[in-house]
């Protein structure tokens, strides 16, 4: 992203994980960027401006479910 501005470089980021699910997001910070799932978590609430317990939920709990 060298040479992109802030903004120019966050929407190319969000293209990347706005057809994505809160699961498949959180899995795909693990995969790539060697996370924790707590970690993981937070940095998907970061990148999506939702709230930490929003994505918890979304990956412990509403997956758990089925």
């Amino acid at each position: 992203m060298e040479g992109l501005t802030f903004q120019a470089g966050r929407k190319l980021e969000e293209e990347k994980w706005r057809g994505l699910t809160l699961e498949e997001h959180v899995n795909e910070m693990i995969e790539n960027n060697d996370l924790t799932v707590k970690e993981a978590i937070k940095q998907v609430a970061r990148l999506r401006e939702l709230r930490k317990q929003e994505v918890y939920k979304a990956y412990h709990i509403d997956v758990n479910k089925n």
